[in-house]
């Protein structure tokens, strides 16, 4: 999860198409109830 928010936080690195659909997939988890996070994700 955090090294996911790392590479949203470096757009310079990646292209803005992916680091814009790591952004929206990055709040998606972010509004995961805490049960489901603690499992982990399917991804």
């Amino acid at each position: 999860m955090k090294s996911k928010l790392a590479f949203v936080r470096q757009p310079d690195s990646i292209p803005r198409k992916t680091a814009f659909s790591l952004r929206c997939f990055a709040a998606i988890l972010l509004r995961l109830p805490p049960e489901i996070e603690a499992h982990g994700t399917p991804f």
